[in-house]
């Protein structure tokens, strides 16, 4: 980061570097839905951020169905504590 950047000033020559002052947010996993990675595919589909935004989104996807596989292990163990679903209860929560 340059001196004038660090205190707030105006680099030199920024104006021509727009792409630099470009901020992109990136919400919490909990705030990303479906709906949203949908928006933000839209929105990102020019931007150099493209390939982390598509690694987020796989990302993101893969943790909901884990959350999922865990949920329905948690009901299963709930009704009945075999052996099975404690196993596979511990080996999911070690991938997490």
């Amino acid at each position: 980061m340059r001196g004038a950047e660090r205190d707030g000033r105006e680099a030199p020559g920024a104006e021509e570097r727009p792409h630099r002052r470009r901020v992109v947010f990136f919400p919490s996993f909990e705030d990303l839905d479906e709906d949203l990675l949908k928006e933000r595919e839209q929105l990102l589909l020019s931007s150099p951020f493209r390939m982390m935004d598509v690694l987020i989104k796989n990302v993101v996807r893969k943790r909901n169905q884990l959350l999922e596989e865990i949920r329905t292990l948690d009901e299963i163990r709930n009704m009945n504590h075999t052996e099975v679903a404690d196993k596979n209860y511990t080996i999911l929560k070690d991938v997490l």
